[in-house]
C-alpha cells in the first residue's frame, strides 16, 4: 500500500449532532444539511488514533476539511491484543489526508508509504488494493506467515487481529450494497451481508469474553469498550429499518404507478371522448405508450353534477376472493369462512374444508401443515384462477436456563432466564415461585430464589408475536454442588482391591468432578474405579471427591478401610507321611510372617518347610502369623506304621503240629483311620486270616523261628514291616519221687537258637542233680515252681514257662507265729513260753516267724513281770496248717478307761486258724485284726481302688478271709465311726511281695498323759515276721 492511496471505512462524524459518514473506496467523505456553526470534526478508523478539530461551517458555502490520521505504532516485539498500540513493527511519518470533498463538508484519507505500518487499517487497505486475494482469511494467512511466524507467533492467536479485519470487511461488503437510488436497492443482499457482519461481531464478542475468562490473559484495558460497542451492533434494528423503508418505498411507487394508468384515470373521471380537441373549460388527455409514443386523445369536459356524460364505462362486477383477515395464528383451531363472490367455484389450499350442505369454504391454520410464512390459497370460478395469500403465525415459546450463583449457606440462587423466539413481542414469566415478570425488554432476565431448597420450580413462559401466542413450562431443579459419595467394593486379586465410586445422583454434565484417592492418583470421572494395593496390615485411606461448577463447589472425604491382603499358606501336597524325612517347603503370602506348628522348620532366613516325620500322626495344624492376624491350614500326616504281635497254637491233629496266628495293629490308635483289608499285604502269603489277621502252618520242633513281612499301603503312604516269631518249648522228660524231694528232668523240644537259658524256679534246699535235672524238695504244702526256657540269638528272643507242682511232704506239724500287740506299759516287754521254746523280753509290736511245732496240745505261757502277771491258754493245732496267736488287752481290768461296753479288755491271747504262710499273688494278701482297746467298731477302705474292704468289726476280731491286694504302695480309709475317728494310712509293701501278712490295729485313741507313744495306729507283720509301721494322720 503506498503514500497517498485513500483509507475506506474512515467514520467522519460531528460530536454533539446526528451529522456523520464513512469514506467510501476512494476515500471520500461527505457531511450535507449542516447548519452552520461551530463544530468539533472527529474520526474513529480501527488501527488510528483518534483524530479530532475544530472547524466553522458559513452559511450557502462548502468546507474542505483536510484530515491528519496518525496510526498506533511503536517498536519491540510483536504482539497480539485488542489495539493498534499492540503491533510494533516500525511505523514512518504521519498518515496526510488531502481534502477534494464538496459540497458543504468532505474530505478524503490517504496513506503515504509502501508497507510498513501495522495498523488494522493499513492491513485492511492492502487487501483491497491486492488483487491476488479474494478472500481475507487466505490473505491474512499468508500474510501472518510471511511476516510474524518468524518471530514464534502461532496461528491460534491470529483471532485477535481477523476479527477486526473480518469486522472491517463486512462493514464494507455492506456499505458496498448501499445504492444512490432505491429502485436499485437489493434487500436480500442487503440482509445476508447485514447477519455476516452480525456473525462476526459475535464471534468477537465471544472471544472476548472467553479471554477475559482466562487467569492468564493479560488484560489491554479497552476490552469493556470493545464489548459495549460490539453488544449495540448486535442488539441494532437496522436491517429492520432498512427492510421497512424499502417497503414503503415500494408502496408509494406502486400507488404513483396506478395514477398514470387509463383505466383508474377513466374510473375517475367519467366523460371521455374524443373530439380532436377539446372544447373550453375541459381536459385534453393524451395516451402514451412505454416508448412515450402519443396512441390516442381525448377530451374531458366540465361536468356539472347534474349533466350526464356522453361515454358511461360499464366496469365488470369485481371477483372478491379473500378472509375475514390476513394472518393467522398456526394453533387457531376456529373455521373461518372465505368470502367468495360470485359463488360457484372452488378453493383450493392447505387447511381448506368444504361444507357440502351450503357448498361454503373455510380455513382451518391448525389443520393447514404448512411451514409457518405465506400461505396461498387458489379460488377457480369462471374458467379464471384467482390466488389469495394470508399470513399463518407459529410460536414456539422456549427458554433456557442458566444457574449464576448458588450460596448454599443462606439458601439463595441467582438463575438466568433466555425466552424465545427471538422476535417475540412480548414476554410473561412465571418463576414458579408466585413471582412473575411482565417488563419490556425482559427476554433475557435475571431471577433470584429465595430459598432455592423448595426446589423444583415449575416454571412458565407465555410469549406473542404478530398476535399470537405460545406456552411452555419447565421444571427448574438447581443443582446445588454435593459431594458425598458412595463406594463399594468391586474385586480382589492378589494383593489389589478394586473400589467402584459413585458420584450423587442427579448432577449434571456441567459439573466437574475430581476425586483424590489419598494414594497419588486424581481422576476426573463422574464414577470412577480404582484399584488399591492391600498390605500386609489393614490401613485406611482418605478419599475426597469435589464437585465443582461455575457456581458452586463442594468436597466431601471419606476413610476407607483398605484391607490387609488376605494371608495364605499352602503345601506342594496335603498328606504326608510320618516316616518322611524330607524338609517340604512352604509358601506363605504376604511374607514376613512366623509358620508355626508340629513338624515346622524355620531356616532363619524368612522361608520355612515341614518335616512329616517330625510331626505327631493326623491331622497337623499349620499357623502362619504377621502381625495380629494368622491364617491357619491343615495337612494329614499319616502313620502306617504297624505292631505285628502273634500267638502260637498247636494245632489238633496233622502236620506241621503248630499255627502261628500273626495280628498287624496300628501303633498311633489316635488317628482317624480306617483300615481296610486291601491295605495289607503278607509275604510270605497267608494260606489263612485275610486284612490284617492272618494264620500260617508252621512245625516249630523243626526249627525255632518263622520269618513274615508284611507291606501297609494307605493313601500315599507305605511301609515294610518284618517280624520273627520264635518259639521255644520245654520238654519233660522224666519225673522221679525221691522221698521228701522230687527230681525232674528237662529238655529243649525247639531247636535252632544260638543260646538257651533256663531258670529252674529253685529255693531253699532245691539242688541241680544232673544236666537240666533238678531236685525239688517237698514242704508242708504243695508248692507250684516256674521252669522257664529262654532262647536267644541276634534277631529273636523267646521264653516259655511251665509250672509244675511240688508235692507236700507227709508230716506231723503245724507252722505257728506269735505277735505282741498288747499296748500295756508294764507289758512292753514279756516273756514267752510256747511248749519248748521259750522267748524271752518279747517287745510290744514285735512278731516271730512261722515256727513249726509238732500236732496236739500247744501250751503258750505269757509272763509280765512289771505287772506281776501271767497270762497262759492251750491251743490244738492241727497237723499241716499255719496258726497265728495275738497277745492282746492290758494287765489290770478298770485301769484303762473303757467308752465301749465290750466284754472284756483284759490280757488275752487271740488264735487265728488257717493262716498262710505264702500269697499265691504277684504282690500279698493281708488278714485284718482289731486290737485297739478303747475303740468301737472299724470300717476299712481301700483309698486304692475305693474298694470297701470291711466294716463293723468289733474289737479282737479279724477278717475270715485275707484280703487282696495289687498295689505295692497301699492306702487305707480306717473309720471308727463310733468314735468320730476317721483316718487315712499308708504303707509301702514292696519289701514284703509275694508273702502273706497280718495288718493290726493298736494303741489307745486317747492314750494316759505321758503315754503319746502308745496312740492308735496301724502296722503290719509279715510271714517272715517283719515289721511295717502305717503312716496315719
Amino acid at each position: 500500500m503506498a503514500e497517498g492511496e485513500p483509507l475506506p471505512g474512515v467514520n467522519v462524524v460531528l460530536r454533539g449532532t446526528n451529522f456523520g459518514s464513512a469514506t467510501d473506496l476512494n476515500g471520500v467523505y461527505r457531511i450535507t444539511g449542516v447548519a452552520p456553526g461551530v463544530y468539533t470534526l472527529a474520526t474513529g478508523y480501527a488501527g488510528f488514533q483518534p483524530f479530532e478539530t475544530k472547524i466553522l461551517i458559513k452559511k450557502d458555502t462548502m468546507l474542505e476539511a483536510n484530515i491528519i490520521l496518525k496510526p498506533f505504532f511503536g517498536r519491540g516485539s510483536f504482539g497480539i491484543g485488542y489495539s493498534g498500540t499492540d503491533l510494533n513493527i516500525d511505523v514512518g511519518n504521519p498518515i496526510v489526508t488531502a481534502g477534494v470533498g464538496k459540497p458543504e463538508l468532505g474530505g478524503l484519507t490517504l496513506l503515504h508509504q509502501n508497507w510498513g505500518t501495522n495498523t488494522l487499517g493499513s492491513i485492511y487497505q492492502d487487501y483491497l488494493t491486492n488483487p491476488f486475494y479474494k478472500d481475507l482469511s487466505s490473505y491474512w494467512r499468508d500474510l501472518f506467515s510471511k511476516y510474524f511466524l518468524p518471530g514464534g507467533i502461532t496461528f491460534g492467536t491470529t483471532e485477535t487481529i481477523t476479527y477486526p479485519l473480518e469486522m472491517i470487511d463486512r462493514l464494507g461488503t455492506v456499505s458496498n450494497i448501499l445504492t444512490e437510488q432505491f429502485a436499485d436497492f437489493n434487500v436480500e443482499a442487503f440482509e445476508s451481508r447485514f447477519a455476516d457482519l452480525l456473525d462476526v461481531a459475535a464471534k468477537y464478542r465471544d472471544k472476548i469474553k472467553k479471554d477475559l475468562e482466562d487467569p492468564d490473559y493479560e488484560e489491554k484495558g479497552n476490552e469493556q469498550e470493545i464489548l459495549r460497542r460490539l453488544e449495540m451492533l448486535l442488539a441494532s434494528c437496522e436491517k429492520e429499518k432498512f427492510k421497512d423503508l424499502i417497503e414503503y418505498y415500494k408502496k408509494r411507487t406502486t400507488d404513483i404507478k396506478e395514477l398514470h394508468l387509463l383505466s383508474r384515470f377513466i374510473e375517475q373521471h367519467s366523460g371521455l371522448e374524443h373530439l380532436g380537441g377539446v372544447e373550453k373549460g375541459g381536459t385534453f388527455v393524451l395516451v402514451y405508450d412505454e416508448n412515450d409514443i402519443v396512441i390516442a386523445d381525448f377530451s374531458l369536459p366540465y361536468i356539472c353534477c347534474s349533466d350526464c356524460p356522453p361515454i358511461t364505462i360499464c366496469k365488470e362486477t369485481p371477483v372478491i376472493f379473500t378472509l375475514p383477515k390476513t394472518s393467522f395464528c398456526s394453533d387457531d383451531s376456529t373455521e373461518y369462512k372465505f368470502i367468495l363472490n360470485p359463488p360457484g367455484g372452488v378453493v383450493d389450499g392447505p387447511g381448506v374444508s368444504k361444507d357440502e350442505t351450503t357448498g361454503d369454504f373455510y380455513f382451518q391454520p391448525s389443520h393447514a401443515d404448512v411451514e409457518p410464512g405465506d400461505v396461498q390459497f387458489t379460488y377457480a370460478v369462471n374458467d379464471n384462477t384467482y390466488a389469495l395469500v394470508v399470513h399463518v403465525v407459529h410460536v414456539q415459546a422456549d427458554f433456557d436456563v442458566h444457574i449464576t450463583s448458588i450460596n448454599v449457606d443462606e439458601d439463595v440462587a441467582v438463575v438466568n432466564f433466555t425466552g424465545y423466539p427471538e422476535d417475540a413481542d412480548t414476554f410473561e414469566w412465571d418463576f414458579g415461585d408466585g413471582n412473575t415478570n411482565t417488563d419490556e425488554d425482559n427476554r433475557d432476565i435475571e431471577h433470584t430464589y429465595s430459598p432455592f431448597s423448595d426446589q423444583p420450580f415449575t416454571v412458565t413462559l407465555k410469549v406473542t408475536r404478530e398476535g399470537c401466542g405460545g406456552e411452555i413450562s419447565k421444571q427448574v431443579n438447581i443443582e446445588a454442588c454435593s459431594a458425598e459419595f458412595t463406594y463399594a467394593e468391586v474385586s480382589r486379586d492378589g494383593d489389589k482391591i478394586i473400589f467402584q465410586f459413585t458420584a450423587p445422583q442427579g448432577l449434571s454434565d456441567d459439573y466437574e468432578f475430581t476425586w483424590d484417592f489419598g494414594d497419588g492418583d486424581v481422576v476426573h470421572d463422574r464414577n470412577p474405579q480404582h484399584e488399591f494395593t492391600m498390605e500386609a496390615q489393614a490401613r485406611t485411606v482418605d478419599v475426597t471427591l469435589t464437585v465443582s461448577s461455575d457456581v458452586c463447589t463442594d468436597s466431601h472425604k471419606e476413610s476407607i478401610t483398605i484391607p490387609a491382603m488376605e494371608l495364605s499358606i499352602s503345601l506342594p501336597q496335603s498328606q504326608f507321611c510320618t516316616y518322611d524325612e524330607n524338609l517340604y517347603p512352604i509358601t506363605v503370602s504376604p511374607q514376613g510372617g512366623v509358620v508355626s506348628g508340629e513338624g515346622v522348620v524355620d531356616h532363619g532366613d524368612g522361608t520355612f518347610s515341614f518335616q512329616p516325620s517330625a510331626a505327631t500322626a493326623g491331622d497337623v495344624t499349620l499357623s502362619y502369623t504377621i502381625g495380629v492376624r494368622s491364617i491357619i491350614t491343615t495337612v494329614n500326616v499319616l502313620d502306617v506304621a504297624h505292631e505285628i504281635t502273634s500267638s502260637i497254637t498247636m494245632r489238633g491233629e496233622g502236620w506241621p503240629l503248630h499255627e502261628i496266628h500273626l495280628t498287624a495293629t496300628p501303633v498311633n490308635t489316635d488317628q482317624d483311620v480306617t483300615w481296610k483289608d486291601e491295605d495289607y499285604t503278607w509275604s510270605p502269603p497267608a494260606p489263612a486270616g485275610t486284612g490284617a489277621h492272618v494264620t500260617y502252618p508252621y512245625d516249630f520242633y523243626d526249627h525255632w523261628s518263622f520269618d513274615a513281612n508284611l507291606t501297609v499301603k494307605k493313601d500315599i503312604c507305605s511301609q515294610e514291616f518284618h517280624k520273627r516269631v520264635c518259639y521255644v518249648e520245654i520238654g519233660i522228660d522224666f519225673q522221679e519221687d525221691a522221698g521228701d524231694a522230687v527230681i525232674y528232668g528237662f529238655s529243649v523240644k525247639t531247636p535252632g537258637a544260638e543260646k538257651y537259658v533256663w531258670d529252674f524256679g529253685m529255693s531253699g534246699d532245691d539242688e541241680i542233680v544232673g544236666e537240666n535235672q533238678i531236685k525239688y524238695r517237698k514242704g508242708n504244702r504243695v508248692r507250684t515252681v516256674t521252669v522257664t526256657l529262654t532262647g536267644k540269638n541276634e534277631q529273636c528272643e523267646a521264653t516259655n514257662s511251665i509250672r509244675i507242682d511240688i508235692p507236700v511232704h507227709e508230716m506231723n506239724t503245724a507252722k505257728v507265729q506269735f505277735i505282741h500287740n498288747a499296748a500295756d506299759p508294764l507289758a512292753r516287754f514279756v516273756d514267752i513260753h510256747i511248749n519248748n521254746v521259750h522267748l524271752a523280753g518279747f517287745e510290744y509290736k514285735s512278731a516271730t516267724p512261722f515256727r513249726e511245732f509238732s500236732a496236739g496240745l500247744l501250751h503258750v505261757v505269757v509272763d509280765v513281770p512289771e505287772a506281776g502277771t501271767t497270762v497262759e491258754d492251750n491251743f490244738q493245732i492241727e497237723a499241716n496248717k499255719f496258726y497265728i496267736l495275738i497277745l492282746n488287752g492290758v494287765t489290770k481290768e478298770g485301769g484303762f478307761e473303757n467308752p465301749h461296753d465290750w466284754p472284756t479288755i483284759e490280757l488275752k491271747i487271740y488264735d487265728i486258724a488257717d493262716a498262710k504262710e505264702h500269697s499265691m499273688l504277684d504282690n500279698f494278701e493281708a488278714l485284718f485284726f482289731h486290737g485297739v482297746t478303747n475303740a468301737g467298731s472299724l470300717t476299712v477302705v481301700d483309698s486304692n481302688t475305693g474298694a470297701l474292704l470291711f466294716q463293723d468289726m468289733a474289737y479282737s476280731k479279724n477278717t475270715k478271709d485275707y484280703l487282696k491286694f495289687e498295689a505295692n504302695y497301699l492306702n487305707l480309709l480306717v473309720d471308727l465311726r463310733d468314735d468320730n475317728v476317721v483316718t487315712k494310712c499308708h504303707a509301702d509293701l514292696d519289701p514284703i511281695k509275694g508273702q502273706a501278712s497280718i495288718i493290726l490295729t493298736t494303741g489307745f485313741l486317747k492314750p494316759p498323759r505321758g503315754m503319746e507313744e502308745l496312740e492308735f495306729g496301724l502296722y503290719l507283720v509279715s510271714a517272715d515276721g517283719n515289721i511295717i509301721e502305717f503312716s496315719c494322720g
